[in-house]
């Protein structure tokens, strides 16, 4: 149990932007301490049946799903999550430790975390260094040392002494602070109010996890300050959001330190990706797109430029847009079987620690991505192997079977990787890809780095990354026809589109591109498009000189609105079609609705070209409705006061893309 502690506090320190190497580092000491204590324990203590069935119908069901995933690599590294889950909750459960003498691991565990991300961050701040995202720090304010204080708060307070619960509370609120992670300072709040305002006989009972040797209120009153303090930074935190940019701006430039606490909150994000994640789970409600594939799936269905990521910063949520109704349904039913014997511990004394550790950690979960933190995923796994340890001694079947096997998975998987990036330091290209094809980056260094692929490879790579866009566009060097697929895949991505849009003008297709500016937001074909028809549209697409200097635009979040306009442009300047330029103008408005100019050059074109009134008046009133444009669109106080078409050209070409 050592051994895991140790592996779990230094894995806080690993980078997490190299997806597959955290599960490598971990997958191998799990698979060998699960080999070693099923062939020597394999019946003294014995995990709970349920629990085991659950897990192994589980991991049944995600690999089904992957077999037909969007991308197998991603599922791969899911499924070998779950693998690492499984192999620390069976470790947790089997291993005969005292409740007590775990809780005070995980709250040392827990300091120490705390103390040593106050370290970090008063040594390099101060000297202007960014600190490199890991499992303790990270960038904007969003420090994932918040999802270890809510794992290991019940503990700290449980395992403190009267003299010392002062000392570890003052640790808490300093890294909770600095971390500046507003929904953790909310579970924190939420566990000490259940510990010093008991409404609820259950909650009552869970007070005896404060280990109380003296006066029972003067060991609360540390907590009710800690509470009080917490209500307090989360008004004020409150507060701020209710101020005006000048009002955040000025205060920002006085002290540049509270910016992240005075940010609006990201509710819009995360109900961005809430909405993709039920999006992608219209489209498969049943067996869903693969595990491990939200981020490909963010891509797809965002609806703007630069407004995915990589979770769905719900487990829930993601879970199911992943997985479908199908997959999910083992996943469920093992969470809900965890969660219902950590209520019922909250009436135990000695296991109450570890039933909030868990209620608050998924509770947490709906609106963060503390589980898709791997250490904290199998920090949750421990606690719930403990939590759930079985007292019977009855054999389960074919567990030790089960067990050895899931041992053998990880530590082939752990050599499979670790070897490929051996190759990959040799810049041995293709033995790491014959070691590791399922590795997104080998794969991507074998494409680029190759003279050529021969046609094996080829397979290899689609069969592991069918439907990830990276890699569709690096092998449309070999089949073109992937790259409009990768376009499909990734709409908003404007360095996929200017590739694509250049070797449909260098070919001349102008069906193709007029195919392609004829799409709605959506994706779906307009049928009324003028382009489709338009013969000045034909003869501007086979010019191509002009055509091509539009694409200089296609750059940042807002680029492809700027291309359309000044494709517009040209198209206007060069074969007089006002038609054409008004829908590509009209296009470029619905690309970038947030700038009040795209809508003045519509209505501005469909005042002074098309001669139509009452579609100018309605453009700008639909310019007023929104919240970002309608102050440049008070520009235009009456009808006829709008500027001649283009003459907003020079104003459109500073507009700055979001970042």
């Amino acid at each position: 149990m050592r051994v895991l502690f140790s592996l779990l506090f230094l894995s806080l320190f690993i980078p997490t932007n190299y997806p597959g190497l955290i599960e490598a580092i971990f997958a191998l000491p799990l698979g060998l301490l699960l080999l070693r204590h099923s062939r020597s324990n394999p019946q003294k203590t014995l995990p709970d049946k349920t629990v085991i069935t659950l897990w192994v119908f589980t991991l049944i069901t995600l690999a089904v799903g992957s077999s037909f995933s969007r991308s197998s690599s991603l599922s791969l590294i899911t499924l070998i999550r779950y693998v690492e889950g499984f192999a620390i909750y069976t470790l947790a459960s089997t291993y005969p430790i005292h409740p007590f003498s775990f809780s005070r691991r995980m709250a040392v565990f827990g300091l120490l975390s705390c103390a040593a991300f106050i370290i970090i961050l008063i040594s390099i701040y101060p000297l202007g260094i960014t600190p490199y995202y890991n499992s303790l720090t990270g960038i904007n304010g969003h420090h994932p040392v918040a999802y270890t204080i809510i794992m290991t708060v019940p503990f700290i307070v449980a395992a403190a002494k009267r003299k010392t619960i002062l000392m570890r509370l003052v640790i808490l609120g300093i890294s909770l602070i600095l971390s500046a992670a507003r929904g953790a300072w909310i579970m924190t709040a939420i566990f000490f109010s259940s510990q010093t305002i008991p409404l609820l006989p259950a909650i009552r009972r869970s007070q005896k996890i404060i280990n109380t040797n003296g006066n029972q209120i003067r060991h609360n009153l540390p907590m009710v300050a800690a509470l009080i303090f917490l209500i307090i930074a989360l008004a004020i935190a409150g507060y701020f959001t209710t101020l005006s940019d000048a009002e955040k701006e000025k205060i920002t430039k006085a002290a540049p330190a509270v910016r992240l606490y005075i940010k609006d909150t990201n509710m819009v994000m995360r109900l961005a990706f809430a909405g993709q994640a039920m999006a992608a789970l219209r489209e498969s409600p049943l067996v869903g797109h693969g595990p491990g594939t939200f981020s490909l799936l963010s891509r797809q269905y965002q609806t703007r430029s630069s407004l995915f990521s990589q979770y769905a910063h719900s487990f829930p949520l993601e879970t199911l847009a992943e997985n479908g109704i199908l997959g999910s349904i083992g996943i469920a039913a093992l969470f809900l079987l965890i969660l219902t014997r950590a209520l019922r511990a909250l009436q135990s004394g000695n296991m109450a620690p570890f039933g909030w550790a868990v209620i608050l950690t998924m509770l947490y979960s709906v609106i963060e991505v503390n589980l898709n933190s791997l250490p904290h995923w199998l920090i949750f796994w421990l606690i719930a192997g403990t939590l759930t340890r079985s007292t019977m001694h009855n054999h389960i079947p074919r567990f030790r079977n089960i067990a050895i096997l899931m041992g053998i998975i990880l530590v082939l998987f752990s050599l499979s990787y670790l070897t490929a990036q051996t190759y990959i330091a040799g810049k041995n290209t293709k033995k790491a890809l014959t070691m590791a094809p399922y590795d997104k980056s080998v794969a991507i260094r074998r494409i680029t780095q190759a003279p050529s692929l021969n046609k094996t490879e080829i397979h290899i790579i689609q069969r592991w990354h069918s439907l990830d866009p990276d890699i569709l566009v690096a092998l449309s060097l070999y089949k073109t026809e992937l790259l409009p697929l990768a376009l499909e895949k990734d709409p908003q991505n404007t360095h996929y589109r200017k590739e694509y849009i250049t070797r449909l003008l260098t070919r001349g297709d102008t069906a193709a591109i007029a195919g392609l500016l004829c799409k709605t937001p959506e994706g779906v074909a307009d049928a009324g498009c003028p382009l489709k028809t338009s013969k000045p549209f034909s003869v501007f697409i086979k010019d191509k000189i002009h055509a091509m200097e539009a694409l200089n635009h296609l750059i940042g979040d807002d680029g492809y609105a700027k291309f359309l306009y000044f494709f517009g442009v040209a198209l206007y300047t060069y074969t007089g079609d006002t038609l054409g330029t008004t829908y590509l103008w009209q296009k470029a408005q619905e690309a970038a609705p947030h700038w009040a100019y795209y809508y003045l050059e519509v209505a501005g074109a469909q005042y002074y070209w098309l001669n139509d009134i009452s579609a100018a008046e309605k453009t700008i009133a639909v310019c007023m409705q929104h919240p970002l444009a309608a102050k440049g669109c008070k520009l235009v106080t009456d009808i006829h006061t709008l500027l001649r078409p283009g003459l907003y050209s020079r104003d459109i070409i500073i507009i700055p893309a979001l970042q």
